[in-house]
């Protein structure tokens, strides 16, 4: 367990007391939390929701404000989700997770100068927006993956498509479910159902709901995006399929009169004429060339060939 006071900036306590009339925040592992919070209301919540993954919500009570938040992976829809507990009361902010995660989180405000009302809630706010802070990086460098996919299609290469192009699709699915539900667990925090927050706060809120709004319509954009490649690669197989039915078909014209001539003189009836004749072979393989000359230069001015 590690505790910082908050009094204009995050100060590592090691022995803190419980009476301390500073702002307290708490960076604990599940089995601490559910060790050091024996008094405190609501705690199940929180182990509830970390302990039975769901969504990202935040739940309100009358004394404090309980819920988790659940952090997709940024290599693989598939992986774990990263996921942290928090609790909000008065004076006191927990965060419940894998401590290596909210140790790293904590450091990132080491430098941070807090404002003199700084309150749980707003510090919390300044939490979230530290969690998304690089995904508008990871986004880009997404697009400029799905360009390079979109790249290879127009040189003709789409050698394994599919393997490159899914693990995009369902991890922007799953970003997109998380930033949805950032911006409804803004909204709520926002709302101020139990009366906790400061309107600094709720202004803060409203400026991360923003925020999350716009990482979720990027990723709505890049979802599109990805839709539009696999229809241009769908077209591009359909196309390519046609042009082998035209091939075919043209090479079938071609030799269906000839498959015709060597039916019709294979029959060897008695009386035909051009079986006697010496000049009945020549004939036929004349007017054969001719004929599949004649397809050619029929074809080509058709641009069927």
């Amino acid at each position: 367990m590690t505790v910082f006071t908050v009094d204009g900036i995050l100060k590592r306590e090691e022995n803190y007391t419980a009476a301390s009339d500073k702002m307290l925040l708490f960076l604990m592992s599940e089995n601490e939390f559910e060790e050091h919070s024996a008094n405190l209301a609501h705690r199940r919540t929180v182990l509830h929701c970390l302990r039975v993954p769901e969504y990202t919500k935040a739940q309100f009570f009358g004394s404090c404000i309980a819920g988790a938040v659940f952090i997709p992976d940024k290599e693989s829809a598939d992986a774990e989700k990263a996921h942290i507990g928090f609790y909000i009361s008065e004076r006191q902010l927990y965060l419940i997770g894998d401590e290596a995660y909210t140790v790293t989180l904590a450091g990132r405000m080491k430098d941070t100068v807090f404002a003199e009302n700084m309150t749980p809630s707003g510090l919390f706010c300044i939490i979230l927006n530290i969690l998304i802070d690089d995904d508008f990086r990871f986004l880009q460098k997404t697009e400029k993956t799905l360009i390079l996919i979109e790249d290879s299609l127009s040189l003709c290469s789409d050698d394994g498509f599919d393997v490159k192009i899914m693990p995009c699709r369902r991890l922007m699915m799953s970003f997109q479910s998380y930033y949805y539900q950032l911006m409804n667990m803004g909204m709520s925090m926002r709302a101020n159902i139990n009366n906790m927050l400061s309107e600094e706060d709720i202004l803060s809120f409203t400026y991360y709901s923003r925020r999350a709004e716009m990482l979720h319509l990027q990723v709505q954009s890049l979802r599109d995006y990805i839709a539009g490649i696999r229809e241009a690669y769908r077209t591009d197989i359909a196309v390519r399929q046609s042009r082998s039915m035209n091939m075919l078909t043209v090479a079938t014209s071609l030799f269906l009169p000839l498959s015709l001539i060597a039916g019709w003189y294979g029959m060897n009836f008695r009386f035909m004429p051009e079986l006697s004749s010496p000049y009945g072979y020549p004939a036929v393989i004349a007017a054969s060339i001719i004929i599949v000359v004649a397809g050619i230069i029929f074809f080509r001015r058709r641009k069927l060939l």
